[in-house]
């Protein structure tokens, strides 16, 4: 019988009885839970959990004990059918749990692989005669198998934890934890630095190995070359004056000559200023 299945024949009996009116009601009141919490358990195909199932039982099993005190008979056989729902409850109850401990220790034995004996020789004094006895001793490995990301699952739990108590929780232990948490990171970032590392060093090594380097030739010496030797023009060491300059010589002295009569000219025009009397 499934947990939906019992679920189901409570609501079914109590919404008969008008105890409920809606599975909002029955879902809060006899099963502790919201409506959202049942929906999102039915969206992920789950059961809900073992806690939800023992409110339920307890709940039908005290009423069921009060109605029994009752003189009429419906009331003794509203009883009866919730001491049979209770029961079906605690059956769900002892399924589940049972499952949950046997699955353990599967995981535990399959956790445990046997990897060696040890023999020896121990000497036992029985009634005072020696007595070489055999002893073994076994030794284990406990490789986990098919919980490779159990301890993700753990570590993202206690993170949980601290992000959530980190509100309530004092100060100086938050500070603590926050510290824990950083230590923790900056090693594992150390650690992959490392592991790159080592990982770029191997492989420059071997693309060292596979590259070849080929041998250069020597270039051959080129010949020496002796540059021709340049004759100079010869010149005269004394140069003669020229034509030319003879002609220059001449128009700057005309020039000059010409500004000085200009300025004499100019000079001679200019009267002194002569006073006038006054009448």
């Amino acid at each position: 019988m499934s947990v939906k299945t019992v679920i189901n024949e409570t609501y079914t009996l109590l919404s008969s009885i008008g105890v409920v009116n809606s599975k909002t009601e029955f879902y809060k009141d006899w099963l502790n839970r919201s409506e959202s919490y049942m929906r999102v358990a039915k969206f992920n195909n789950k059961q809900p959990s073992t806690h939800t199932l023992a409110v339920c039982s307890s709940k039908l099993k005290y009423y069921a004990d009060l109605l029994k005190k009752k003189d009429d008979t419906q009331s003794k056989c509203v009883a009866n059918e919730f001491s049979t729902l209770s029961e079906k409850f605690d059956d769900l109850i002892y399924t589940h749990s049972k499952g949950v401990w046997i699955e353990k220790m599967k995981i535990e034995k399959e956790k445990d692989s046997q990897i060696g004996i040890l023999h020896w020789k121990n000497k036992i004094t029985k009634n005072g005669i020696e007595v070489l006895t055999d002893c073994s001793w076994w030794f284990y490995t406990t490789t986990i198998k098919g919980l490779k990301m159990e301890y993700k699952d753990e570590m993202r739990k206690l993170i949980d934890i601290v992000k959530q108590q980190s509100f309530t929780a004092p100060l100086q232990s938050t500070l603590d934890d926050m510290k824990i948490l950083t230590t923790a990171v900056k090693d594992l970032n150390d650690r992959i630095e490392i592991r790159v590392r080592k990982s770029l060093v191997g492989d420059d090594e071997k693309a060292k190995k596979k590259i070849k380097t080929k041998a250069v030739k020597k270039a051959k010496p080129f010949p020496s070359v002796t540059p021709p030797t340049q004759t100079q023009p010869k010149t005269n060491q004394t140069a003669l004056p020229t034509q030319t300059d003879a002609k220059v010589k001449a128009l700057q002295q005309v020039d000059f000559n010409k500004m000085r009569d200009d300025l004499l000219a100019k000079q001679q025009a200019l009267q002194p200023i002569k006073p006038i009397p006054t009448q």
